[in-house]
């Protein structure tokens, strides 16, 4: 019986041991997932800049678009005054 009883002892020890490990393992495994959540969460931020950043530069080549067809157009009218103009002489 007294065997038996160490038998068992030396197997809750194992298992408590087992389980401690498995805690341990648990637990680095749990704090690279948290790493891992924050830098994806500054990766987002970042990007989330960086896209911002690109709209705002989207915007502002629209307008200058915008500027130079006008400036364009503006460039086409005087050409035609002056194609007019030596056209009357």
């Amino acid at each position: 019986m007294e065997g038996r009883l160490e038998d068992i002892i030396q197997k809750q020890e194992a298992l408590i041991k087992a389980l401690q490990e498995q805690h341990a393992a648990d637990q680095e495994l749990l704090d690279s997932q948290k790493q891992m959540v924050q830098l994806l969460q500054e990766r987002i931020a970042l990007l989330e800049k960086e896209n911002r950043t690109l709209a705002s530069a989207g915007n502002e080549l629209s307008a200058s678009c915008e500027r130079l067809e006008g400036l364009c157009t503006e460039q086409q009218k005087l050409l035609d005054s002056l194609s007019g103009i030596f056209s009357e002489l």
